[in-house]
């Protein structure tokens, strides 16, 4: 007879060890699952942004390049008309 009275309040003890560890479990897991899903809203707005930045640095190599190009026509000619210009003065 003592053991059964001692059992049912060990009983109801671990029930209620056991329920309550799945509620904090649960609300652990509800903070976890925010926290990770605001990570990933970080994460993509980081990912947009150097996707941006990437695009903003591609566009201008593009214009150095274009830059350099015009830069290198008009080197060639000047290297023309100088050479234009040695003729004649070899020419008198």
């Amino acid at each position: 007879m003592k053991k059964r009275k001692l059992i049912i309040p060990i009983a109801l003890g671990a029930v209620g060890l056991a329920y309550y560890n799945r509620k904090a479990l649960k609300n652990e897991f509800l903070i976890y699952k925010d926290y990770y899903e605001n990570l990933s809203k970080e994460l993509s707005q980081v990912s947009f942004a150097s996707k941006k930045v990437l695009f903003n640095v591609m566009q201008l190599l593009d214009q150095v390049s274009e830059s350099s190009d015009t830069i290198e026509n008009l080197l060639t000619e000047i290297d023309d008309f100088s050479q234009e210009v040695n003729k004649t003065l070899d020419s008198f």
